[in-house]
């Protein structure tokens, strides 16, 4: 799995029982049914400012795939099923901060 030596120890054992499901009866799909993830695409996600998308899940395959979640997973898609180490998500968090105060300095600049 992706980052997992990164996850707290919650999280591993979150992968582990999720990757031992996946196994066990077949990846999740990706509806809101019993057997789905509830699998939200890029352009539903509002989530990714704060990191919080399938390219950052330990779950994630690069090659547009997931571990656990059957067909196509866009990299800023996200799920009910996620598991993102939190350092991951800070540093999503701080970067969006610094976006929106650069993006607020040029605003400031053309107003001058």
């Amino acid at each position: 799995m992706g980052e997992y030596e990164l996850l707290n120890e919650r999280q591993q054992e979150q992968a582990d029982d999720l990757a031992e499901l996946a196994v066990e009866f077949g990846k999740f799909d990706q509806t809101t049914g019993a057997n789905g993830a509830h699998y939200a695409p890029a352009s539903a996600n509002p989530f990714k400012a704060q990191g919080l998308m399938c390219s950052n899940c330990v779950f994630y395959d690069e090659l547009g795939g997931c571990q656990i979640v059957s067909g196509v997973i866009e990299p800023e898609a996200v799920c009910k099923l996620w598991i993102i180490p939190e350092t991951t998500i800070l540093e999503a968090e701080a970067q969006a901060a610094r976006s929106l105060d650069m993006a607020k300095r040029k605003l400031k600049l053309h107003v001058l």
